[in-house]
């Protein structure tokens, strides 16, 4: 994977829906990027996705706005244009897309569990949770993967996903 150097120039980012939130803005956010509560607890108030301890997404910005502005943000069962965070893999339709790491704030990348435990060894006497996911969505079109920030639409559904390598007998 590798990730965009910046957050593309977005136009037309609700597809679908009129799930919308008011919030204000904990930093400075750009349209289109993914945004939830910020980790800080602070009332009404959200921040561009990473993979931070502690934030969630809830949605999708839908303009830009400065840190203490109002923002609105598209919520679940909207469909918004989101921007890939890797210009080398693309995300397919029908794919369920994350939070990820990248630099560039507010971008997803594909889910896989598979690929995520593969070098994990199956233990069944295993009962501790290996890892968490941040989802965002279902990819309703692909993406493209560019240097530029490919972008595809997704339906949005956030919630946390719990992952374990044990088996279950």
């Amino acid at each position: 994977m590798t990730d965009i150097g910046a957050f593309p120039t977005l136009h037309d980012i609700l597809i679908s829906g009129d799930n919308i939130y008011s919030m204000t803005a904990g930093e400075t956010i750009v349209a289109g990027q993914v945004v939830g509560i910020a980790a800080s607890g602070a009332s009404n108030t959200v921040v561009c996705m990473d993979n931070t301890s502690g934030e969630h997404a809830l949605g999708v910005a839908l303009h830009g706005a400065s840190s203490t502005g109002k923002v609105a943000v598209a919520g679940v069962g909207c469909i918004c244009t989101c921007v890939n965070a890797d210009d080398t893999t693309t995300i397919q339709a029908g794919d369920w897309v994350m939070q990820n790491a990248n630099a560039v704030l507010g971008t997803v990348s594909a889910f896989s569990v598979r690929a995520a435990l593969g070098s994990t060894t199956t233990d069944l006497n295993d009962t501790h949770l290996d890892v968490t996911y941040r989802m965002v969505g279902l990819a309703t079109t692909a993406f493209t993967a560019t240097s530029a920030g490919g972008t595809g639409e997704v339906l949005l559904f956030p919630y946390l996903c719990l992952v374990t390598d044990h088996a279950v007998v």
